[in-house]
């Protein structure tokens, strides 16, 4: 019984050591991540500025945009039928 034990405990020593490394390896990788987590919101931070003036620009744009692919497509359909 004597020879059990002690074959069974450096192994499980050893299966603890491994989990103690893969547990620091996990928090340090948890760590990395928060701080990039934390880089990214303030990056993003800017973009919480009042937006109330750029929305109807931005649609404006767009509405030109759409409104040139819709003449656009008018000028390719009559030239393809040959008018």
């Amino acid at each position: 019984m004597k020879n059990v034990r002690r074959e069974k405990q450096p192994r499980i020593k050893k299966l603890l050591d491994n989990l103690n490394a893969n547990l620091t390896e996990s928090q340090g990788s948890l760590s990395k991540a928060n701080d990039t987590m934390d880089s990214i919101q303030n990056a993003l931070s800017v973009l919480d500025m009042d937006t109330g003036k750029i929305k109807p620009d931005v649609m404006v744009i767009g509405g030109l945009i759409v409104l040139n692919l819709f003449v656009g497509m008018i000028v390719i359909i009559r030239m393809a039928l040959g008018f």
